[in-house]
Order: C-alpha cells, then sequence, then structure tokens
C-alpha cells in the first residue's frame, strides 16, 4: 500500500470499563474534513472511499478489520465500525486510519469479521433513506421489511420507524452454545401504547422469548419467554429518546440493562432455541403489539454479557 496519509486514532483508558476488552466493535464516526474526497478538499482518492483503511501500528503493516456504514465523499461524513484486538484498561490503546492511495479502487471491508465476538445478529439499519435489513455477522441473517416499516433518523446512521408494522424473517434457529444469549438494541419510543423491540415468540406455538417495553407498566422494559423466565423491570421508558436496551441469559438467571445499567435480574428457564422467525418492532410472529417510534443497531449474541 501507498497511503500518502495517516493519523493516529487513541482510545482514552479511562474510558473502557472494568477489564481489558478483546475483539471489539468500536464506532469510529464524525465529519472530518481530510476524509473527503481529493476533489472535495479531503485526502481521499476513491470515490466510494475505498482507500481508507485501519491498522494497529503507525508502519501501517497489521491491517484492521472494518466495516463501513457511511461514507460520504463530499463531506467527510463516516460511520466506521473496527475490530479493536485489546481495548486496555491501563494505557491508551492506538490505532491508525491510513488513506490517500490511488491504486486502491475496491472495498478493503472485512465486515463479518468484525462481528465475530460471539454476535449471531446485528442489524444497522441503515441509512435514514432507504431501509435495508442485513445481517453485518458470518451467519448472514438478512431480514426482510414488511408492510409500511421506513428508514428514520437513527442513533447511529439511521434507523427503522415502525408503528403498525414489522421487519421479520430472520432466521433465530441458531442454538446458542450453552444455553447463553444477549439481545439489545437502540429504541426511541414516541407511542405510549406496549410494544415488542426483538424477539422469536410465535403466536401459534406460543414459545420464544421476547425484548419489549410497557408488558405491565407504562413505558417499562421487559424480557419474558415461555420458557419460565420473566424479567419486568419498574423502569420507565421516556418517549423522545434514545435508550439502549439490552437483555441477556445464561445459567438459570437473566438481567435487564437500560444504557448499560443493571435494572433487574431474574432467575427461570429460558426458550432460546425456538425456530420461529424472528421480528423487529412487535412482540410475536403475527406482527402483534407493534412497537411505536424508532429502533436501530438490533443484535443478538450467544454469550451472557456483563455491563461492561
Amino acid at each position: 500500500m501507498a497511503y500518502s496519509n495517516s493519523r493516529a486514532i487513541t482510545f482514552d483508558r479511562t474510558k473502557v470499563p472494568g477489564t481489558d476488552q478483546t475483539d471489539f466493535p468500536a464506532m469510529i464516526s464524525g465529519t472530518y474534513s481530510f476524509l473527503a474526497t481529493v476533489a472535495n478538499g479531503g485526502g481521499v482518492t476513491n470515490s466510494n472511499g475505498h482507500d481508507v483503511a485501519f491498522y494497529s501500528n503507525a508502519g501501517l503493516t497489521v491491517q484492521l478489520s472494518h466495516e463501513v456504514e457511511r461514507y460520504n465523499a463530499t463531506t467527510g461524513e463516516v460511520i466506521y465500525w473496527v475490530k479493536i484486538p485489546t481495548l486496555s484498561t491501563s494505557s491508551d490503546t492506538v490505532i491508525y486510519i491510513a488513506y490517500g492511495d490511488s491504486g486502491i479502487s475496491t472495498s478493503q471491508e472485512n465486515i463479518t469479521a468484525v462481528w465475530s465476538n460471539n454476535f449471531v445478529e446485528v442489524f444497522h439499519l441503515p441509512n435514514g433513506t432507504t431501509l435495508t435489513a442485513n445481517d453485518s455477522t458470518s451467519t448472514n441473517n438478512d431480514a426482510t421489511t414488511l408492510t409500511s416499516v421506513s428508514a428514520t433518523a437513527g442513533k447511529i446512521g439511521g434507523g427503522a420507524a415502525t408503528s403498525a408494522s414489522i421487519i421479520h424473517g430472520f432466521a433465530s434457529n441458531l442454538s446458542p452454545a450453552g444455553n447463553t444469549r444477549t439481545v439489545s438494541a437502540w429504541v426511541n419510543r414516541s407511542g405510549a401504547t406496549r410494544g415488542g423491540i426483538v424477539g422469536t415468540r410465535d403466536v401459534s406455538s406460543p414459545s420464544g422469548w421476547v425484548l419489549t417495553v410497557n408488558k405491565s407498566a407504562a413505558g417499562s422494559v421487559s424480557y419474558f419467554n415461555t420458557g419460565g423466565l420473566a424479567m419486568d423491570a419498574n423502569v420507565a421508558i421516556p418517549t423522545s429518546t434514545w435508550k439502549y436496551i439490552s437483555a441477556t441469559f445464561g445459567s438459570g438467571t437473566g438481567e435487564i440493562f437500560v444504557d448499560g445499567v443493571s435494572v433487574l435480574t431474574g432467575s427461570g428457564s429460558a426458550d432460546l432455541t425456538h425456530i420461529a422467525n424472528g421480528h423487529i418492532g412487535c412482540e410475536s410472529s403475527n406482527a402483534a403489539t407493534p412497537f411505536v417510534g424508532s429502533i436501530d443497531e438490533v443484535r443478538i449474541a450467544h454469550v451472557k454479557r456483563s455491563a461492561n
């Protein structure tokens, strides 16, 4: 590679919670004039931004896997996901962004490698104008948008607006090793009614699981399934505000988090191997009880994660 430019990117060790993070998919985003194309006053040579890459060393010999969610050649607005081998809590982590090689005309992305850390579904739901529900993981469980789901402004690079419709059809019959799972999404609630965020509940059985808001109390967040685990956190989820909602299960216990803070723990069994199609934006496979608002960055991993 013959890059004409490179810059260091530093991750502050004090912003890394708990213990060192391994194979962490870090988001690098913003508008940087130097990442516009040469024709627009920047330093990138390819109109699609293909000559932008990330490295772990200043010599630019060890390339890091990355995914491009957004690249604007005119302004230099970007959203990248970069897999960091180790984010340290004891010292700052430094990586390097390189750009400006006219010999590169094809994408250098390695998308599935970015999401190798037990992720089985990752839906970015970009780009705010044309909604797609492609899965970024190696399982390639792309979803199909149904009815009137529309693209809207998201928390990160666009999202999905749901009301009486859903995103449906991603495969959910991947049995998690060790019977563990973490499911998460950014949500922005605009209605006061109960509504599902993501799940596999099948109304005809019924079986499966779902992460939802407003199951028992107005605006609360819940995780429940027919296997015996039902957690209702008495924590209000406000309207017109983006909140990061996640739930975990493993070893007979579950936990709900809001913005990374644990709000409820529970115990019981969980039906994690249900084979009905997954759905985003409702509580069950027949599109019942839709979520009213916007949803972004839906992820499912076969591991029980902690708040860190």
